[in-house]
């Protein structure tokens, strides 16, 4: 459904006139052509709009355990029955084992290419803050830091803004 909503059209010169164009959740994307008509003393005058309505793509889970997604060196699965999906992957970064990683394959931006605010859900048992290193479609790495969570089976989540390709 869209919405309208305006105040009268002005016959006086130089005058104004506002429109509202508003839509709702139950709006299907596409777009859609919006006349509008103004009467006065002076005549009738019309203008015609375009209006495009984009998908309003909802929040997205990836689980960082997902087939489809790339460990690397000795990054390992683990039992979390506390996380999301049952599990979480450990030894990602540098440690006594080796580097490990994990790359998220496939992911793209429904909304169109922009920067999103995107939620990390981590486990972090140790008694200070580690980071890590968080890089978009191999572009320049941003260091980000995560708190301890109290355990390696409680998960905490941070947000990151990034930019996201579509």
């Amino acid at each position: 459904m869209i919405v309208m909503a305006g105040d009268y059209w002005t016959a006086a010169s130089g005058g104004t006139s506002t429109l509202s164009v508003a839509t709702t959740s139950g709006t299907a994307a596409g777009t859609y052509t919006i006349t509008v008509t103004g009467t006065a003393a002076s005549g009738t005058h019309t203008a015609t709009y375009t209006v495009t309505v984009g998908s309003a793509a909802g929040p997205v889970t990836i689980e960082a355990d997902a087939g489809g997604n790339t460990l690397g060196g000795d990054a390992t699965p683990y039992s979390c029955p506390a996380c999301s999906g049952g599990s979480r992957i450990g030894h990602l970064g540098k440690n006594a084992a080796g580097t490990g990683t994990l790359t998220y394959d496939g992911v793209t931006a429904a909304g169109g290419a922009g920067t999103y605010q995107i939620v990390f859900a981590y486990t972090n048992g140790s008694a200070s803050a580690r980071t890590g290193q968080i890089s978009v479609d191999g572009g320049t790495a941003q260091t980000v830091s995560f708190p301890p969570t109290g355990a390696f089976t409680t998960p905490g989540t941070l947000t990151l803004a990034l930019t996201l390709a579509a």
